[in-house]
This record gives C-alpha cells, structure tokens and sequence, in this order.
C-alpha cells in the first residue's frame, strides 16, 4: 500500500453514501473535505486530471483545498461538493436538485416564511457575496 493511502486512512473520519454510492469523508465530519478524483469516480468520471480540473471548475476558489497535512489533493469542502453535485447534468445530479429543492420548499415552510418572505432573505443574503 502506498504512504498517500497510508496517510488518507488515517484522516478518514467518515463515509457517506447517496444514490447506492459512497464517497470518503476526509478530515472532521462537521468541516469535511472530499478528495476531488474520489467524487470523479462517484460520478462516474475517470479520475484522470482532466475531469478532475472539470470538476474543480464548478468549485469557488475558497471551496478548493490543495493540500491536507501534506497529502497531495485537491480535495473539495461541503460546499464545493454541493456545487459540484448541483451541475451535474446525469441522473444523480437531477436526483440531488431534487432532494434539495423539497428540502429548501420543507424548511420555508417549517419557518413560517411564504414564498415572497424568503426570496427577500435571499436577496438579503446575495448582498453579502461578492462575485468577481
């Protein structure tokens, strides 16, 4: 076994799984990184660097972690991953949006807000990123 496989054994904290796949959970459970090629392969992507680099294309620049303790990435956070499965055009991808979207419609609900009250949230909220 080689020292890189060693070394992501050992930060390891978790594996999660979604649509029949698993992927590995790299570093703590509530900030977790994915390793880019392991999340190519879930989709169903060689792990080569050209689909690696296509993922990471769908990532934010502060959503991209090179390294983690020395160990040759990328790895991805929880919000790259989201990115990453929210512009996917194959079935899981569909499947995610969908998942997603009744979860965002339970959670209005479950907050009391109708649908104007919380596009005016998120309009809030888009104030506060900046895109360049």
């Amino acid at each position: 076994m080689s020292q890189i496989k060693r070394l992501l054994e050992k930060l390891e904290v978790g594996r999660l799984e979604f649509d029949g796949r698993e992927l590995v959970v790299y570093r703590d459970l509530n900030d977790p990184l994915f390793l880019v090629p392991e999340v190519a392969d879930l989709l169903g992507y060689r792990s080569d660097s050209y689909w690696v680099n296509h993922l990471i294309d769908k990532c934010e620049w502060d959503e991209v972690v090179t390294t983690l303790e020395g160990i040759p990435g990328p790895f991805v956070t929880e919000v790259g991953l989201y990115n990453i499965f929210s512009q996917e055009h194959g079935p899981l991808g569909r499947k995610w949006r969908r998942v997603v979207h009744d979860e965002t419609v339970k959670t209005r609900q479950q907050r009391g807000l109708d649908i104007i009250a919380k596009f005016d949230e998120w309009a809030d909220m888009l104030n506060t990123f900046y895109i360049d």
